[in-house]
């Protein structure tokens, strides 16, 4: 039995916006398999997660990669100065895998992300990815340009996958 997911209209719109100027032949074809229009989303609704995976199953990996980054920096243009409320980049990046999820994104049966390991210059962690794990790649590494730093190693390991969940290790290291 499939558990459905749901996720704040926030996201989607922003994907919305910003494969609407990547690629905007995407955002259309994507917009025409929602359940709920897009004009009448809002941030704070909850809507079916496959509203957000009709958007990013779309495009290639490295473009998932390149949404992921997208979000975070959209993400940090709206809470100015995210970046300096942390003094290493570890330590965003624990804080975002610490964080609850459940006010933007909740499942029945959620698996809740682990922070494994981490050090001054990697984080390893174990999450569920929803069969995107290149677009979680992508939000880290957009964490990690909020620091400046472009130069970054993500490797990810599928441990196990079903209908419901795709549960990886990730591993990103940087210089």
């Amino acid at each position: 039995m499939l558990n459905i997911a749901e996720v704040r209209g926030k996201f989607i719109l922003e994907i919305d916006k910003l494969l609407s100027e990547f690629n905007p032949e995407v955002a259309e074809e994507a917009r025409k398999e929602m359940d709920v229009p897009v004009t009448e989303m809002t941030e704070d609704e909850w809507y079916n997660y496959n509203n957000l995976t009709n958007y990013i199953e779309k495009v290639s990996p490295e473009a998932r990669r390149v949404l992921g980054k997208k979000v975070i920096r959209a993400a940090s243009e709206k809470f100015d100065g995210l970046a300096d409320m942390f003094e290493k980049p570890v330590d965003l990046l624990k804080f975002a895998v610490e964080k609850e999820t459940t006010d933007d994104f909740r499942k029945e049966n959620h698996f809740k992300q682990e922070l494994l390991d981490s050090g001054d210059d990697f984080i390893k962690t174990r999450l569920d990815t929803l069969g995107m794990p290149t677009y979680y790649e992508g939000i880290y590494q957009g964490i990690l340009e909020l620091f400046r730093i472009i130069k970054t190693n993500v490797t990810t390991i599928i441990e196990e996958e079903d209908d419901e969940r795709q549960i990886c290790t990730m591993e990103i290291k940087w210089q």
